[in-house]
């Protein structure tokens, strides 16, 4: 099986992006080896499984009919070139997709062949598609800019300004001068706090300094404030990350918080798409850590839930370059969802977001979500019918899933099944799941009490359930300790 960057450039095309690559290559400009358009034509079929055991080098140089002896340097080369032109077609993409950015570029080419005409062509074309955009960030902040100040460049180099008519070029410029102001603010306050919140996490002290220190060097809180008087339709982006610093630099006042999380829900509506992604992923963050604290944690259990009922509505999760949802992300949904007991809610999004899982995981991830589902409702069966689906062996949640399927098993009153179930879990834990210490003592405590369980049912004398119950009361770290004390102690007993 090849392995090669080139591949990798070529499994995130989409099947269109595919077909218009095929276009690209055949360009003169962009390429004149008829050797790579066939090395491509070889390579698409494949689309867009590149790590088939098929595609080798001596595959390749096989199918271009050479009729010569193998020559390893003549692949590389190839596979090389051809990828330098799928890099330069992203470029284009790139382009293609930020207009307003692309104009940029080609006003200064027109500048410097003074094409006077088409230079106000373009200025006021990206004014227009800048007015149409109905929300705001930091690109467009400074696409703003960039706008304004070339108005009044190319007004005062060919348009001759006099007494009368300056005071309008003027005030274009000082709106530019307001948006790279904005921009700066904006930028400023996003890469501090994350410096900050970063610094924090790695316990680097010292670095989170950085973020006061640049305060104290600059007045935000007076950056800010010119920024809303002079700019009310964009002010609001630098006052809610300025809300953002302050909400991470006084975790132990909620006031910030509230102010912050209210600021965001208001101006949503009026932010584009990467900064609510942006900005409700940080308020996920300051929840999640609040929670581990220890303060307030059930008031941020739930209000880390609504935050995530808003990011799937309004599709503000994070995800993959294709669109789909991050299976981490996927992972802490259900998981904050199930905490607090949402089963309806659950099933909805289960059923919601099943397409919006990448396909190599999406059947079996939403298999072991019904069937964790189907546990919580007492619906045994179900549940072990669901996760009889899963291929276990390399499932991305695999530990967890032979978690739960011993504990379906033992509300379903296999014994002889779990025995082996519980022998199948220990030997993954031995060898493939990396762990915390805190994380492997939880997994082996609850295989040391299953097994006692085991035993006790196929009748061990040596087993005492009541001083067994008492070790599981006692145990610190110890994984589906309730479901052990309520449910399976219980079973147990009645066996």
């Amino acid at each position: 099986m090849l392995k090669h960057e080139l591949l990798e450039v070529l499994k995130t095309f989409s099947d269109h992006e595919k077909k218009r690559f095929g276009k690209f290559l055949n360009s003169a400009y962009f390429n004149k080896s008829p050797k790579i358009v066939r090395l491509f034509n070889i390579l698409r079929k494949y689309h867009p499984d590149y790590n088939n055991k098929k595609i080798s080098k001596l595959y390749i140089y096989k199918k271009l009919s050479y009729n010569k002896p193998f020559n390893d340097s003549t692949i590389r080369n190839l596979l090389y070139d051809l990828q330098i032109i799928a890099e330069t077609y992203l470029k284009v993409l790139n382009m293609e997709r930020n207009m307003v950015e692309s104009n940029v570029f080609q006003r200064e080419e027109f500048w410097n062949r003074e094409l006077k005409m088409l230079y106000s062509i373009n200025l006021e074309n990206s004014e227009l598609f800048l007015s149409s955009r109905n929300y705001t960030d930091s690109t467009n902040i400074m696409d703003r800019f960039k706008l304004n100040s070339d108005k009044f460049y190319f007004d005062l180099a060919y348009n001759n300004l006099d007494n009368s008519n300056f005071g309008k070029s003027a005030d274009s410029f000082r709106k530019a001068i307001v948006n790279l102001i904005n921009y700066f603010v904006v930028e400023f306050l996003k890469h501090s706090e994350t410096l900050y919140s970063s610094s924090r996490a790695f316990n680097a002290k010292a670095k989170s300094q950085y973020a006061a220190d640049f305060l104290k060097v600059i007045n935000v809180d007076k950056l800010t404030n010119y920024i809303r008087k002079n700019s009310p339709e964009n002010g609001f982006v630098a006052d809610t990350y300025l809300k953002l610093l302050k909400a991470f630099m006084n975790m132990n006042k909620d006031s910030f918080y509230t102010d912050l999380a209210s600021a965001v829900a208001k101006n949503s509506k009026k932010l584009s798409i990467a900064e609510n992604k942006y900005l409700y992923g940080r308020l996920i963050d300051y929840c999640k850590l609040k929670i581990a604290s220890g303060k307030n944690s059930a008031k941020y259990e739930n209000e880390l839930f609504k935050l995530y009922d808003t990011v799937i509505k309004n599709l503000f999760f994070p995800g993959d370059f294709k669109g789909n949802m991050r299976i981490s992300t996927y992972s802490d949904i259900f998981a904050t969802a199930m905490k607090l007991k949402k089963l309806p809610w659950l099933e909805k999004f289960v059923s919601s977001f099943r397409n919006k899982l990448h396909s190599d995981y999406k059947k079996e991830v939403t298999a072991y979500s019904q069937a964790i589902i189907n546990f919580e409702k007492g619906k045994f069966k179900e549940s072990d019918s669901n996760l009889g689906t899963i291929k276990m062996d390399g499932f991305i949640f695999e530990v967890e899933a032979r978690g739960l399927q011993i504990m379906v098993t033992q509300h379903l009153g296999n014994v002889d099944a779990m025995h082996y179930m519980i022998d199948r879990y220990k030997d993954y834990l031995f060898h493939h799941r990396k762990m915390t210490h805190d994380e492997r003592a939880a997994h082996d405590n609850f295989v040391k009490f299953m097994q006692r369980l085991v035993h006790f049912q196929k009748g061990d004398d040596k087993i005492n359930i009541k001083t067994l119950q008492q070790n599981v009361s006692r145990a610190k770290n110890l994984l589906n300790k309730e479901w052990i004390l309520k449910k399976a102690i219980p079973i147990a007993k009645r066996a």
